[in-house]
């Protein structure tokens, strides 16, 4: 993607498959962010005929469409992304074609160097979605690939201010996420939980996890100025771990919460070995 988008490539449209929380969706938009384009996000589930056009007066007996104000405009650095494509009506797919290959809509023309990403799920039996893998006019049009998230590679991404752009704010990923997840990296995508229909651990839902520590630090730091009590929000505290493993639990299932809130309760009361071989100054 970074070759088509420093080359000014638009023909052979991106598109990125992965399961459902991989963090495509993060990723492309953090790249886009990067490169300083402004990003125009489409989700074809919501996109009707109404959505992608509207009729206006007929001039001479013929009329034009309006699109969306916040379609590219002519000299704007913009990229149009099209997130869970497959998800769309057979009309709604259809009208994405011309997007694809003539680069327009209607009388709408896309900038010269707009370029368009698509991201979708696999359509296996665990999503609904409408089948395009096997679509030949939709492969000609596409660059298709498999995305799928190393520990190794998130860690780096997590550990950067990059990490919750997507949130608004400037933050890594919170330490206790990443310290729990270096010692078990087979919990960064739990598929059995996925494939279980529970709420499951991955890259998406890690983000979440960590908002949410951030979210109750800052809510015990509030009470704590306030003189007020703080011990029920505390991850320590039997009250304050309970209420943590009850929020974090609505994300990633009771059983994972558990888990990274009992290690934060042990790692935070006891002093690692490499601590004290280590790091032990007088």
């Amino acid at each position: 993607i970074c070759i088509s988008i420093h080359q000014g490539q638009t023909r052979g449209v991106w598109c990125l498959i992965s399961e459902a929380g991989e963090g495509k969706s993060q990723g492309v938009k953090a790249l886009l962010t990067e490169f300083g384009y402004r990003i125009v996000d489409i989700r074809t589930a919501q996109l009707t005929h109404v959505g992608a056009g509207v009729p206006q007066r007929a001039v001479d007996g013929h009329f034009d469409y309006a699109v969306p104000s916040d379609f590219p405009k002519p000299g704007e650095k913009a990229a149009m992304v099209f997130d869970e494509v497959n998800q769309g009506q057979q009309f709604a797919i259809a009208m994405m074609f011309k997007l694809f290959e003539d680069r327009s809509l209607y009388s709408y023309k896309l900038p010269d160097d707009c370029p368009i990403i698509l991201m979708m799920n696999p359509s296996t039996a665990a999503y609904n979605v409408t089948k395009l893998e096997t679509n030949p006019a939709i492969n000609r049009r596409i660059k298709k690939v498999w995305v799928y998230s190393t520990f190794g590679d998130w860690k780096k991404h997590a550990q950067t201010p990059a990490f919750h752009e997507s949130d608004g704010k400037s933050l890594p990923c919170h330490p206790w996420i990443v310290r729990f997840l270096n010692t078990t990296p087979n919990m960064l995508y739990t598929a059995k939980d996925r494939d279980g229909h529970k709420q499951f651990c991955c890259p998406a839902t890690w983000q979440t996890v960590s908002l949410d520590l951030y979210s109750l630090e800052a809510e015990e730091a509030r009470l704590k100025a306030a003189g007020e009590k703080y011990n029920d929000v505390t991850l320590t505290s039997e009250t304050g771990s309970q209420r943590a493993i009850n929020r974090l639990g609505a994300t990633i299932n009771t059983v994972n919460a558990t888990a990274l809130i009992e290690y934060v309760k042990h790692n935070e009361v006891r002093v690692s070995p490499d601590e004290v071989l280590l790091k032990y100054k007088p």
